[in-house]
C-alpha cells in the first residue's frame, strides 16, 4: 500500500468515527433537553434538512476513503 493511500485511509476512518460519535453526541443531548418525540422529529427520514447535514458531515471521510482505494490501484 502506498504512503499517501494509507493517511487517506487512516484520516478517512477517524473522521468517519468522530461524525459517527458526534450525531450520537447529538441525539444523546436532543432527548435528554427536549425528550424522545423531538429526537424522532429531527431524525426522521423525511426530515431532508438532517439528511443534507449528515451527508455534509460524513462525505470527507467517505471521499478519503474512495480516494485510498483509487490511490492503492
Amino acid at each position: 500500500m502506498k504512503r499517501s493511500a494509507k493517511i487517506c485511509k487512516v484520516i478517512g476512518t477517524i473522521w468517519l468515527y468522530l461524525a459517527a460519535g458526534f450525531i450520537i453526541l447529538n441525539i444523546g443531548l436532543i432527548w435528554y433537553y427536549s425528550g424522545f418525540g423531538r429526537v424522532m422529529e429531527v431524525f426522521s427520514p423525511f426530515n431532508v434538512w438532517n439528511l443534507i447535514a449528515v451527508g455534509i458531515t460524513a462525505a470527507p471521510g467517505l471521499g478519503l476513503l474512495y480516494l485510498s482505494d483509487k490511490l492503492d490501484k
